[in-house]
């Protein structure tokens, strides 16, 4: 049994309005802002995508369109990726910590002409490559704190594009859902740039279909439920998580959070507490070494007692890997009382069912062979 009807829901836009239609008022994302989540249901995260879509069609945008989004996790880069998708365009997400000369590249590489950016400090840095991307003619901004009070003819806010496209809609009231039903699943639908660490980034053409089916493996293999609480605090220029926020969440109705700020993510994670995480090996890596140099300065008792479970957790699931008898006994429910319950909930995994470790080189396949992420 397929988890996606991939003959009406081949494309995230597809799936983004069957969500709307289903779970109209339930949870579909949120936003902590100033210390605060605010949530938008699946009906009001389909109409923001929705004006903004219609906003840029009313700008010249068309089938085969580039934008790109570069920040930090936003609803609102999210909404304008799947915008962009709705009418037939590709999305291009770029490192917001990159330099200019690797935006410069990418940019210009995948021929961008509207770019959606978080704050001023994105909205500067575009500002200033101007001159070297012939192909732009859009900046968007999400947040107006700081930007000048002079206009610039080539900027506009996220709220002036969806204004453009409620006036866009109303003298074409049915242009947004034939735009969405004539999307096919061979369609381009994102252009992710590798590292460059080897040359030269490369930009893999990734369809919808090859990112539906990849949800739907990952999917198959992972307990998700409809309306599990995911956090997005990777780079949204990385593959892995245009796959996890917009393919398997879509693609299963799961709540998609978006930390209010990098410095704030640990803390955000413990407060959410989500039902599923999925992170690189350098983050698993760093987190295994943050509580071992804090197992290294406690008192003696302490230390041992974190060795002695840690190593035991270690042998265990090497029996489990092995096919070997791993029943938990009393020692492991001893070590969940003293060591691993506590540990879990410090890193903010207390309702977590599943633990992925995914990598580029799980994620970033062509469009013509999508494969399910590693474990």
């Amino acid at each position: 049994m397929r988890l996606v009807d991939q003959s009406t829901t081949n494309t995230l836009p597809k799936l983004l309005r069957r969500n709307a239609k289903q779970w109209a008022n339930d949870p579909g994302i949120r936003e902590k802002n100033r210390g605060i989540w605010e949530t938008s249901s699946w009906q009001d995260y389909d109409a923001q995508v929705r004006d903004f879509a219609l906003g840029l069609a009313a700008m010249g945008f068309k089938r085969g369109g580039k934008l790109s989004v570069v920040g930090d996790n936003r609803p609102r880069l999210y909404c304008a990726m799947l915008g962009a998708m709705a009418l037939g365009g590709m999305a291009v997400p770029v490192y917001q910590d990159s330099i200019a000369s690797e935006l410069v590249y990418v940019l210009e590489h995948a021929e961008v002409s509207v770019i959606v950016a978080e704050d001023q400090e994105q909205v500067d840095k575009i500002l200033s490559l101007r001159d070297q991307l012939p192909h732009l003619s859009l900046v968007v901004y999400d947040d107006p704190r700081g930007l000048s009070t002079n206009p610039d003819p080539l900027l506009k806010s996220f709220a002036d594009i969806q204004a453009m496209g409620r006036d866009f809609a109303k003298g074409h009231p049915d242009f947004y859902a034939r735009e969405v039903e004539a999307g096919r699943a061979e369609e381009i639908a994102l252009i992710a740039y590798t590292s460059g660490t080897t040359g030269r980034p490369k930009g893999v053409l990734l369809s919808h279909w090859g990112m539906v089916a990849t949800a739907e493996s990952f999917l198959k293999g992972e307990e998700v439920r409809k309306g599990d609480n995911w956090l997005a605090y990777l780079p949204m220029a990385w593959v892995g998580d245009t796959m996890w926020t917009l393919g398997a969440a879509l693609a299963a109705g799961v709540i998609i959070n978006c930390p209010e700020s990098p410095e704030t993510v640990i803390r955000d994670l413990r407060e959410l507490g989500p039902d599923g995480i999925i992170a690189p090996p350098a983050i698993w890596e760093n987190l295994m070494r943050g509580l071992q140099i804090r197992s290294a300065d406690a008192t003696p008792m302490k230390r041992r007692t974190f060795e002695h479970f840690k190593n035991y957790a270690v042998a265990r699931e090497l029996a489990r890997t092995d096919g070997k008898n791993s029943r938990s006994g009393l020692r492991h429910k001893l070590g969940e009382f003293l060591v691993y319950g506590p540990v879990r909930d410090q890193l903010g995994f207390r309702r977590a069912r599943w633990c992925c470790c995914m990598s580029d080189v799980s994620m970033c396949r062509s469009s013509s062979s999508p494969a399910p992420s590693t474990r």
